[in-house]
């Protein structure tokens, strides 16, 4: 399965139609309804964002088949909202229904996990309010201790002590 797995970097969300379609159907299974000319308006923002910070958007792949995407980033200050300076932050995250319970969440979520062990991160952030259990199984843990700006439970993956447990292992 891995060896046929690939990525793609989104580097204009304005003018990747694969991509704006992707982040529509996430939309639209998380029940947010918006009229396309807002969704351009996200996308011109999107690629604000990854041309002056360090957001990325992958996509995952299987053979031609797409699987998903996510938004991530090291948080900085000239972000408007973030949940801890200088720390991963997964900003979206989606797996089309038909592919999800196969393995490709951890395969993709290892991907970005590779990004910020590369950029010296020690801890991922993420805000959900659905799905907590998937994370949990992945390493990470709810941390009270931040209140995210959308209200929404944080969760918190160490990436030096999981990785440090994993070798013990």
């Amino acid at each position: 399965m891995k060896n046929n797995i690939r990525y793609e970097h989104v580097y204009d969300p304005t003018s990747n139609l694969v991509y704006q379609q992707l982040f529509k159907e996430y939309f639209m299974e998380l029940g947010i309804v918006i009229n396309e000319r807002n969704y351009q308006k996200i996308f011109k923002l999107m690629k604000a964002e990854i041309n002056l910070t360090s957001m990325q958007v992958l996509m995952i792949y299987m053979d031609d088949k797409l699987l998903g995407f996510s938004n991530f980033q090291v948080d900085k200050d000239e972000r408007f909202w973030y949940i801890k300076m200088n720390n991963g932050d997964i900003r979206e995250f989606y797996i089309k229904e038909e592919y999800r319970n196969k393995g490709y969440a951890r395969i993709l979520f290892n991907a970005i996990k590779d990004f910020f062990i590369e950029n010296s991160m020690d801890y991922i952030y993420l805000t959900s309010e659905e799905g907590i259990d998937f994370w949990k199984h992945l390493g990470f843990v709810i941390d009270d201790s931040v209140m995210a700006e959308n209200n929404l439970t944080v969760l918190r993956y160490d990436i030096k002590n999981f990785e440090s447990k994993k070798l013990k292992n």
